[in-house]
């Protein structure tokens, strides 16, 4: 190579040390997969040792099954990591420089991979700063809202302060008239005390009330009334009754504000509420990724050039730097997973710490409405026991009006006043108590509908963050499902390749143990055979013996002789058959070795497909510096459209900030119309707050002027009536008393005065009435005035809506206009982008064209040597061709028509050596029939040969039995015979006492002689039966010693026959198992075998296409 390749090392002038260094720089480019999935194994395996030594720190103590098991897993790990070492070193030795061009595509891939990632780091940029924007809009609302909450609090504190006063001040004004009505009612008890010294006027009224009986009984019952101590009574529980309406009105006063105050308090919650919530849902859409925008932004802006280099851009470098590159990318990939399982986690325990503060949260709502409700109960209880009080005041007003009817209208007329104004007092101010509980419950109710809109959207708020949470979460999820799955391939293609291995050591081995088996089976049967040999031995020798003592089983014994030699018959067959299979194992050995032969012809063939690539390989060089020209020429262009984009970014850039001071503006043009909009509005809102309690204050006094007015005109009505009466019975009375006059003067002209009183009173209620009427006629101006404004400021207001959809308007048509150029840049981006892709993929196609075509000739060319180096070793193994001498030997490179009549002429002696060998297959299969036949005649025999041994067996077990009985008998003999001693000795010991009685006694001398005969005679049987037992019993003794000896010996017999048939039956399963797996991987074999002949015959015939398409093109003339 005459220029150096800069991706590749410095040059080729530093000897054989760079170009291996090379090849694993190489290695490293081209097969980082490998690396990558061999890494990710042992990274799982670290974890699982960690894991394992976790669990072993956690326990103090590990059992032998434990220990076992980890020794196990160490082994496995061993082996899989000698597995490694051996892949990556074939890979290491198969590795060419054909590789160079996967290199390449990696280097464009990833600059095409900078470039996206680039333009996604800038649309995170802008959309970081969009955020913020929106952040800052977000505070400044808030702060706008907070302070009008503040001042909707500071409002309504006010007014319920004011209530407060008037409230108090309603109260003092009650005590006050509470005072003079009971210095009033003192005056009225003087002076009825004065007018009962007076008997005249008992008379006249007397009189009078026999003329009027039902007048006269009410004013007599008013009067006792009004006397007695009950009075008293009545008028301290109404004081008592009308201090208990005090402390409740200000009992509901305090819950009133408490209730404002708590609702404030919830308002407040709610609004941190969700201020977190959004905070928390922004945080959680752009953490994430603003977290690697910012460690990649800080990254770019230390040292651009660096982060380029050492971005994903790291494949160039990673020819000159090895595989040292790969693994960092896998580490960091693998650290990322990990970052992104850590995010997993803290947004999942977020997600809990959100749903505990919500569920916590509706349990102080749910708590909140309790307290709302009892409340509420709380103001219906009010509301009854202030209706109560109004009935009792109406029922105390009915009896005082009955009291003034029933007469003395002249003593009472200023105490009835004073009353009725305190009733029309007391009763308007229930009237403005039960108005200002009606606004009361009005504000409840509209605080609950704020509550409850609150809560819907506080819930939809919830829901959305939580689908927004889930989506994030399923795309994190899948992003590591991805990333699995890439690891999942590469540990599969690990897992392929050690399968292979393992199956291909898994066949040598075996083979190995085959052979052993075998080995071990022969010994083990010579073994048997010696250990038969010397059974029978010890048998004859036992039976010779017994045969001595015993006639009975010396037919028995001579069927076992025979028994023994058909096993040795049966031995001799066993052993045939093992010579039979050692035949057939060593077949299949044979068949083996070719197969391994087969292999190291293949790895030959891929030597000379390494010497083909490396003739390739200097070609392949001269193409590769065309390729680095014209990726300089490439490089330049992209130089210049690097450019231009940069170029077209920074007037996108100009734009966006000319749009973003657009927003900014209208922003606050906005911002100021809701600021102008909310004074207006609240102005708006006091005025028209002011004006109709104004209203409400000025109906409620016409109201009660109407009242008082229509409530004189009854009284004057009552009063004419009245004097009309006393005229006429003033005139009855001058005609009956005379005397009387004076004092009945007296009294009209009072009532005259208070006639004048009551017609001057009437006066001036009506130019009272006349100054409301001129009131409320100015109130009606007032307001109208009022709706004008309102008008006015409502057309204010339209405008300001008009002026801020033009301005949205506006708006939305220089954000379309900005999408619009948006698109059209990321068009232009998109066309450039397929450009660079196109140009890429025309290279990358004409390369792959160039390398096919090779790669076709190279592969029919070593085919073809593969092929008929596979023939010339088949025929060369055969004894009927001889292997033609190398150095006629014709490659394809050389002269192809005469190596295509040297590989025809090759495949036609193949064919005759084929048919041979099928017709010595079947001779050999006839052969194999045969000895199976054989063999299963044998097997027949010897299940005759034990079906009789069965039968002889069961004949001595039945002579036992015989035996055994004929021992019980003679005990019981013996047993009797002892008896029998016993009694003679008896018999004598009665004897010789009476012997000795008679010597004693006087007597006759006959009768001792004649017992000492028979003592003698007893004596001589007793002797003569003991001898007899002795003789019995050391018979009986042999007998037994005998009888057990044989027992014992044919007991262990049995058990060895026994022990030695189950041993045979194990081996015969074992073998006909070990003969079926046999039959099975030999059947593989021969399938294997035929597929690779029909595979053979496929490729021989697309050699010959090939060759007749090849020797047409040579001589089309022809």
């Amino acid at each position: 190579m005459n220029h150096p390749d800069h991706s590749i090392g410095d040059g080729t002038t530093a000897g054989p040390d760079k170009t291996s260094g090379d090849v694993s720089r190489l290695a490293g480019l081209t097969f980082g997969t490998d690396e990558d999935s061999f890494h990710s194994q042992d990274f799982k395996q670290k974890q699982k040792q960690q894991q394992q030594q976790q669990q072993t720190g956690g326990a103090n103590h590990l059992t032998l099954r434990e220990q076992e098991k980890v020794i196990d897993e160490v082994k496995k790990e061993n082996f899989n990591l000698k597995l490694k070492i051996y892949f990556l070193e074939d890979r290491l030795a198969k590795l060419a420089p054909d590789q160079v061009d996967l290199a390449l595509k990696e280097n464009v891939e990833i600059k095409v991979e900078f470039q996206t990632v680039r333009q996604e780091l800038k649309r995170y940029k802008r959309l970081l700063l969009e955020a913020e924007r929106a952040i800052e809009l977000a505070k400044t609302e808030r702060d706008q809202l907070l302070e009008q909450k503040s001042l909707s609090e500071e409002r309504t504190s006010s007014g319920l302060q004011a209530e407060m006063r008037k409230a108090r001040d309603q109260l003092a004004i009650k005590d006050k008239s509470i005072q003079s009505l009971e210095s009033e009612l003192q005056r009225l008890k003087d002076r009825l005390e004065r007018f009962s010294s007076k008997d005249n006027l008992s008379k006249i009224v007397s009189s009078h009330a026999s003329r009027n009986h039902t007048r006269h009984s009410l004013s007599n019952q008013s009067v006792d009334e009004w006397s007695n101590q009950e009075q008293m009574m009545e008028i301290k529980n109404l004081r008592n009754e009308l201090t208990e309406e005090r402390q409740l009105k200000e009992d509901l006063l305090g819950d009133n504000q408490d209730l404002r105050h708590r609702l404030i308090e919830t308002k407040n919650a709610l609004q941190d509420t969700q201020d977190e919530i959004q905070r928390i849902s922004r945080v959680e859409e752009h953490g994430y990724r603003s977290h690697q925008i910012s460690r990649a932004q800080s990254r770019f802006e230390e040292d651009p050039d660096d982060y380029l280099s050492s971005g994903r851009k790291s494949t160039l470098t990673s020819i000159s730097t090895g595989g040292v590159s790969n693994q960092k990318i896998i580490k960091e990939f693998k650290r990322e997973i990990q970052d992104l399982e850590r995010q997993l986690r803290e947004l999942e325990n977020e997600n809990i710490e959100l749903r505990s503060q919500v569920n916590a949260q509706v349990k102080m709502l749910s708590t909140k409405n309790s307290e709302k409700d009892k409340l509420q109960d709380q103001v219906i209880n009010l509301k009854r026991k202030v209706l109560d009080l109004q009935d009792e005041l109406d029922q105390d007003a009915r009896e005082f009006q009955k009291i003034q009817q029933a007469g003395h209208t002249s003593l009472h007329d200023q105490t009835a006043d004073e009353v009725r104004e305190e009733l029309n007092m007391y009763r308007d101010k229930s009237a403005s108590a039960m108005l200002t509980l009606e606004k009361r419950e009005k504000e409840v109710d509209e605080l609950n509908a704020e509550l409850d809109d609150r809560d819907a959207i506080f819930n939809d708020e919830v829901q959305k963050i939580t689908r927004q949470y889930n989506s994030e979460l399923d795309a994190i999820k899948a992003e590591r499902d991805e990333f699995q799955q890439v690891l999942d391939e590469r540990e599969d293609q690990i897992a392929e390749l050690s399968d292979q291995l393992r199956e291909v050591i898994n066949l040598q081995e075996e083979t190995d143990k085959s052979l052993r088996e075998t080995r071990s089976k022969l010994k083990e049967k010579d073994k048997d055979y010696n250990l038969v040999l010397q059974d029978l031995e010890a048998a004859q020798t036992d039976l010779k013996e017994i045969g001595a003592g015993n006639r009975e089983l010396a037919a028995d014994v001579n069927e076992k002789e025979q028994q023994i030699n058909e096993l040795n018959a049966e031995l001799d067959e066993l052993e045939q058959e093992a010579s039979n299979r050692a035949t057939v194992h060593e077949q299949v050995v044979a068949k083996l070795k070719q197969k391994l032969n087969n292999t190291k012809s293949e790895l030959t063939e891929l030597s000379i497909q390494h010497e083909s690539s490396l003739s390739e390989l200097k070609f392949l060089q001269d193409k590769h510096e065309e390729l680095q020209l014209r990726q300089a020429e490439m490089e330049e262009r992209r130089k210049k459209e690097c450019d231009l984009k940069r170029r077209l970014e920074r007037e996108l850039d100009d734009l966006e900030r000319e749009l973003r001071g657009t927003r900014e503006e209208m922003d606050l043009q906005i911002i100021a119309s809701k600021k102008e909009k909310r004074e207006l509005h609240a102005s708006f809102q006091l005025a028209l707050d002011t004006k109709q309690k104004a209203l409400s204050q000025a109906e409620s006094d016409i109201a009660s002027l109407k009242g008082k007015l229509e409530i004189r005109e009854e009284d004057i009505e009552k009063l004419e009536n009245m004097l009309k009466r006393l005229e006429n019975e003033s005139n009855q009375i001058n005609q009956s008393q005379s005397h009387d006059k004076f004092s009945l003067e007296l009294e009209i002209e009072r009532i005259q005065r208070d006639l004048l009183n009551s017609t001057q009173e009437s006066q001036s209620f009506k130019d009272e009435n006349e100054s409301l009427k001129n009131q409320i006629s100015k109130f009606q101006a007032t307001i109208s005035s009022l709706n004008s404004e309102k008008d006015e400021l409502f057309d204010k207001l339209q405008g300001v809506q008009r002026a801020r959809d033009s301005l949205n308007e506006k708006y939305e048509e220089q954000t379309k206009n900005l999408r619009e150029t948006q698109n059209d840049l990321s068009v232009t981006k998109n066309r450039l982008q397929s450009l660079e892709d196109e140009l890429a993929s025309d290279h990358l196609q004409l390369n792959k064209f160039e390398h096919q075509y090779k790669d076709q000739i190279s592969e029919r060319n070593t085919l073809l040597l593969t092929i008929y180096q596979y023939i010339d070793k088949l025929l060369s193994s055969g004894s009927t061709h001889r292997r033609i001498s190398s150095a006629h030997d014709v490659k394809p490179f050389t002269n192809f028509t005469v190596f295509h009549e040297s590989i025809i002429n090759r495949l036609k002696s193949l064919g005759a050596m084929q048919s041979g060998f099928d017709t010595k297959i079947k001779e050999v299969e006839k052969k194999l029939e045969k000895q199976y036949t054989a063999l299963k005649r044998q097997h027949d025999s010897r299940m005759r040969q034990l079906d009789q041994f069965e039968t002889t067996m069961k004949a001595a077990t039945d002579t036992q039995r015989q035996w055994r009985a004929r021992l019980t008998t003679k005990q019981g003999e013996v047993e009797a015979a002892r008896e029998t001693c016993n009694e003679l000795q008896k018999q004598i010991s009665s004897l010789k006492t009476r012997a000795s009685i008679a010597g004693t006694s006087p007597g006759s001398i006959t009768e001792p002689r004649q017992a000492s005969t028979k003592l003698a005679n007893l004596e001589k049987k007793l002797a003569a039966t003991q001898s007899q037992l002795k003789s019995t019993e050391e018979k009986f003794n042999e007998a037994k010693l005998k009888v057990s000896a044989v027992e014992s010996s044919w007991q262990a017999r049995l058990k060895e026959l026994q022990d030695r048939n189950k041993e045979l039956e194990e081996k015969v399963k074992r073998e006909k198992k070990s003969a079926v797996e046999r039959k099975s991987h030999l059947d593989h074999q021969l399938s294997d075998l035929k597929d690779q002949i029909v595979a053979s015959d496929h490729r021989s015939k697309q050699l010959e296409e090939l060759l007749i398409s090849h020797q047409q093109n040579i001589h089309p003339h022809e």
